[in-house]
Order: structure tokens, then C-alpha cells, then sequence
């Protein structure tokens, strides 16, 4: 999978970096130590697979994104 950096259109998607497809949501999200979270990109129009790296910068940090609520039924 690469891992080149795509161009952005807006806060709400990111931009296919084979044919600038506008995608508007990750197949997968992971969280990763460190404030990182990695999304998995699948472009439907070219099929291209790739990833981005953001960053939750720690200011911004709340309790739950570092310890997600507990559902209780």
C-alpha cells in the first residue's frame, strides 16, 4: 500500500492521489500511540489503495480519545 501524501479538498475528505477521485470516508481507521491516527483509503473510481497519517495534536486531546466510553446495555 502506499503511503504517499494526498491532497486535500476539504476537512471532510481527501483527494485519490492517482486520479484526485474525492473520497469522503476511510475504509479503516486505526488509533495509534502517540495522538497518530492511520486511514485506509480504497478509490472506487481507480481501485488505488493508499494511507494517511494525522495527527491529534495533545492540547486537543480529551479523556475519551484516549480512553473511549464504555457502552453498557
Amino acid at each position: 500500500m502506499p503511503t504517499n501524501v494526498p491532497k486535500r479538498r476539504s476537512i471532510y475528505g481527501i483527494s485519490c492521489v492517482k486520479c484526485s477521485n474525492k473520497l469522503i470516508a476511510p475504509v479503516k481507521s486505526e488509533y495509534r500511540d502517540g495522538g497518530h491516527i492511520r486511514h485506509m483509503w480504497l478509490c472506487p473510481k481507480c481501485t488505488t489503495s493508499f494511507e494517511s497519517l494525522e495527527q491529534i495534536p495533545i492540547e486537543d486531546m480529551t479523556a475519551d480519545d484516549v480512553l473511549p466510553p464504555l457502552l453498557l446495555a
